[in-house]
């Protein structure tokens, strides 16, 4: 079977006149939620992103594309790297679960990058951004899950799905599609390093993936050659990259449903494996008032995760607390909210919070892990007095099956955006995104995306 081939095909077809009204809407909520994060890691990450950029503005370039809140235009593969990597800094960027994968971080900035570059329209945004998901979602199916027990697959899968969003935009067919895909996923790289220790490599991963992805397509509309059937190919990429391949999985129902349909929306600004336990807590302590004092022990019974995966019980960065289990389970009973301000460098040193997780505890039970995409969560909570109140959480909030209402998703973009621009600002951005489609150049939408 060809099927590099034929997914490139799919990819490089996808056509806006083609696309059903919920995809299009799912692509421009996507679209929103991305940019508010990146205007939010903008500000509450400066120290982290500061070498990047400072670095990027040392180098120039051609402006060709907007930074995000940057002031300032550069090449379209500088602007996919920071803006890539601002995106995910405060880690309440979408999840598409299949995959474990962040790709918004990737996909949104290459395309955003290209579309300035060549002058694209709202629909051909649109467009790019349903065909990365799409061979970013097919790729990973096909790699997962034994994939994710070495690799970040934000990083990974990543940086084909930026190829293909970046290949669209270029106007490339078939056949360059599909090399555009080899030389991507030739390229592609990221361990688990950050996900135990909350570095910024975590970061980086996203941002390097949106710009190799952009490489790979502006290499071959040059004339570069590359791979062709490299998901197939023996030591290629789905044989390497998983010790489970299941390659079927790379074409079968293209578009039914489009990835994109599967991807789900943060509602708390941390790894997503402590959405469920921060559920089941807050849902005790406010049925039952209960505050720090009150708490001996806390139980959380998880699925079986990669070992250490969201563990770590002595944060020493906003990115660390947001990778804890233990840090979100402690904010939750302290603050009765979850919220981004939460994680500054204050807060995560507070020796009340320490404390606290030190009574949070973590169990693996396996038989969870037959419901591995909801990501359910039974928790106890003790009290001093020895009485034990119990929740059980099924799924994180913003996932598909317990989705975010348009005015909520709305209002988390407009709460990011005010870190680094003024809400009336950001009502603009929301408008133009919900009329996309309809936007003849791009750069309507870039210049709105800066102080």
């Amino acid at each position: 079977m060809e099927y590099t081939k034929n997914l490139s095909k799919f990819a490089a077809e996808i056509d806006l006149k083609n696309l059903p009204d919920n995809v299009v809407k799912k692509a421009k909520d996507t679209i929103m939620d991305a940019l508010g994060c990146a205007m939010a890691g903008y500000t509450v990450a400066a120290k982290e992103i500061k070498p990047l950029l400072e670095l990027i503005r040392e180098n120039g370039g051609q402006p060709e594309s907007t930074i995000i809140c940057g002031n300032f235009k550069t090449s379209c593969l500088n602007s996919a790297l920071i803006n890539g990597t601002m995106v995910h800094t405060i880690d309440f960027d979408d999840t598409h679960l299949p995959s474990i994968a962040h790709f918004g971080a990737c996909v949104i900035p290459a395309a955003l990058a290209v579309s300035e570059k060549v002058g694209a329209s709202g629909a051909d945004l649109i467009t790019a951004v349903v065909a990365g998901y799409e061979v970013g979602g097919r790729v990973s199916r096909s790699v997962m899950p034994t994939h994710y027990e070495r690799w970040h697959s934000t990083a990974t899968n990543g940086t084909v799905a930026a190829a293909a969003a970046a290949a669209r935009l270029l106007g490339l067919k078939a056949e360059e599609m599909e090399v555009t895909l080899g030389i991507a996923a030739d390229q592609a790289s990221g361990g688990r390093y950050c996900l135990d220790h909350g570095d910024f490599t975590k970061s980086l991963h996203p941002g390097m993936a949106a710009m190799k992805g952009v490489l790979a397509a502006l290499l071959v509309q040059k004339g570069a050659s590359g791979p062709k059937g490299i998901f197939e190919y023996s030591t290629g990429y789905c044989n390497v990259y998983s010790s489970e391949p299941d390659l079927n999985k790379l074409i079968e129902n293209l578009g039914s449903p489009y990835e994109i349909m599967i991807n789900d929306f943060k509602a708390y600004p941390s790894i997503l494996c402590s959405h469920t336990p921060i559920q089941a807590v807050l849902d005790i302590v406010h049925k039952n008032d209960l505050c720090p004092d009150d708490i001996k022990s806390v139980r959380v019974k998880r699925m079986a995760l990669p070992e250490g995966h969201g563990l770590n019980y002595n944060p020493e960065t906003p990115l660390a607390a947001r990778l804890s289990n233990q840090y979100c389970v402690a904010v939750a009973i302290a603050e009765r909210q979850v919220l981004l301000h939460h994680f500054d460098w204050s807060r995560i040193h507070d020796p009340k919070l320490k404390e606290l997780m030190k009574k949070v505890t973590f169990t693996d039970d396996s038989n969870l892990n037959e419901h591995f995409f909801d990501i359910p969560v039974y928790v106890d909570i003790v009290t001093q007095d020895d009485k034990t109140y119990s929740a059980f959480s099924k799924c994180p909030k913003g996932s598909i099956k317990n989705p975010m209402t348009d005015e909520e998703l709305k209002e988390k973009f407009l709460n990011l955006a005010s870190y680094s621009i003024k809400r009336s600002q950001a009502e603009k951005v929301a408008d133009i995104i919900a009329h996309l489609e309809e936007i003849k150049f791009i750069d309507q939408l870039a210049t709105l995306l800066v102080h």
